[in-house]
């Protein structure tokens, strides 16, 4: 595998963002801990998330911004400070609240990653490589609850979010300096020509992607708990849903921009959709249990840093490649908000089977890119 696009740089930016996207990793013990304490009812829980994620998107486009006007180092500590500080903040504040404050200060830090994700040649590389840091961690706070405690609590988890926000502090010194970039993406954004209908399509396909695999994954641990999953084989049962994760980030990185994107997203998205079903029918017991888990988790993980690869692919402009994590942020907080609201009167099958149609739906707008993208800039590798 060609190394060439990893830099000292680039590593510190991915590990610094892969923190601000570490609530992902904890929201299925996270958010079931909220619920079984009585801080949140299951209805509520789309609301609170999207609060959350809106938040880390909103936070990181203003990051992006920031980033080009005061040095990195103060977007970067007052990230940390946030995210700290909202995951610190005492029961006696509103839940929202707090889980905005920590987002905002976690969409900071995600800034620094998606602005030098962006200026890569080999986007599905980088895109990897950032989802495995993401990963890795999450893998690791998993496996500490799976091993050290049967039920995890929500101050807990909250405690070790804001020990690794403040963590970062130790990469200050080694924060990227600017300008170090493989493609002029200001260029790309000042050409003069507009966003092509691919452009959008590919924007509308990740964030129906993203929204359909966050909304599973938010509410699989009270799903698997809701069809017989014994408390204390859940955290376990998430941890090697991780592991696929990170094998996921790793064959996608390893295949880069080498790979057809296009065969890439849509496999990957059967493959998802395939699990979706495959958990209705069979259930989250036993041997099928655990391989529907590490499969949704590879799933994911080959599509989501493969539709940077797609998105510049459909879209030789680039104009619409600035913008794939603000789409993906806002579709993992849009779906899972909507199926929230609906979760009463569908149940938490009801949540799966939406989800999948979430799927086949960005497996449509997948297609419509594909089919709308200017022919005379047709990519010879994708």
């Amino acid at each position: 595998m060609n190394l060439s696009w990893i830099n000292r740089q680039l590593m510190v930016a991915l590990a610094i963002g892969s923190i601000g996207l570490v609530v992902f990793g904890v929201q299925p013990l996270l958010y079931g801990a909220y619920v079984n304490e009585g801080r949140v009812t299951e209805g509520g829980l789309g609301l609170l998330a999207a609060v959350e994620i809106a938040a880390i998107a909103l936070s990181s486009g203003l990051g992006i911004t920031l980033i080009k006007r005061v040095p990195v180092w103060q977007v970067v500590a007052l990230g940390i400070t946030l995210m700290f500080a909202g995951n610190l903040l005492p029961e006696s504040f509103s839940l929202y609240f707090a889980r905005g404050m920590a987002g905002v200060g976690g969409g900071l830090l995600v800034a620094l990653a998606a602005q030098s994700i962006a200026t890569r040649h080999n986007v599905n590389a980088a895109s990897g490589a950032f989802l495995f840091f993401q990963s890795l961690t999450q893998f690791f706070i998993l496996q500490w609850f799976s091993i050290g405690t049967h039920f995890a609590g929500s101050i807990q988890i909250e405690r070790i979010l804001a020990g690794l926000a403040l963590a970062m502090f130790l990469l200050l010194p080694l924060l990227p300096k600017g300008g170090e970039a493989d493609y002029p993406l200001q260029e790309a954004l000042t050409n003069g020509t507009r966003m092509p209908a691919s452009g959008l399509f590919s924007l509308v396909a990740a964030g129906l992607f993203q929204g359909s695999a966050v909304g599973l994954w938010a509410y699989l641990g009270l799903w698997l708990q809701s069809r017989g999953v014994p408390a204390d084989s859940i955290a376990p049962a998430l941890t090697a849903s991780m592991v696929g994760q990170m094998a996921g980030a790793l064959i996608a990185a390893a295949l880069g921009h080498r790979a057809h994107s296009t065969s890439q997203v849509v496999v990957a998205a059967v493959v998802l959709l395939a699990t979706v079903g495959g958990f209705v029918v069979f259930g989250g017991t036993g041997p099928a249990g655990w391989l529907l888990v590490v499969a949704f988790g590879v799933a994911w993980m080959v599509a989501t840093p493969t539709l940077a690869g797609f998105v510049r692919d459909v879209d030789t402009t680039r104009r619409s490649l600035p913008y794939l994590s603000t789409a993906q942020l806002l579709g993992a907080a849009s779906l899972p908000t909507l199926v929230g609201l609906m979760v009463s009167d569908i149940g938490l099958d009801g949540v799966m089977l939406t989800c999948g149609i979430g799927t086949v739906v960005s497996i449509i707008a997948v297609t419509a890119a594909y089919l709308s993208r200017p022919r005379q800039v047709v990519p010879g590798g994708s």
